[in-house]
C-alpha cells in the first residue's frame, strides 16, 4: 500500500506519542514493553513505505526485507521475554 509523505507522517507521529505514553505509564509490564517494541516495528514498516519510497511489493527482495524484520521482531522479542520483570 503506497501511503502520501503526509499520511505517513501523521502515522509515525501518533505512534510516536502513544508509544510515549505507554512506556511513561506507571506499569512496567512485559506486556507494555512488547506493546512498545510492536509500535516500534509498525512505524520501521511505515518509514521504509512512505518516506523510503520503497514499494516493498514490486522490489525482488521484499521477501527478504520483510523476513529481516521478522526476524529481528523474534529475537528482540524473545530478549525480552528472557529479561526479569516485575509485576
Amino acid at each position: 500500500m503506497k501511503l502520501s509523505s503526509t499520511l505517513a507522517y501523521g502515522i509515525i507521529a501518533a505512534l510516536s506519542i502513544s508509544s510515549f505514553a505507554l512506556f511513561e505509564s506507571q506499569g512496567h509490564t512485559l506486556i507494555l514493553a512488547l506493546a512498545v517494541f510492536a509500535i516500534a516495528l509498525v512505524k520501521i514498516a511505515t518509514i521504509l513505505n512512505g518516506f523510503m519510497h520503497l514499494e516493498w511489493q514490486h522490489r525482488p527482495f521484499a521477501q527478504v526485507l520483510t523476513g529481516w524484520l521478522v526476524v529481528v521482531g523474534a529475537v528482540l522479542a524473545g530478549g525480552m521475554f528472557a529479561l526479569p520483570w516485575n509485576s
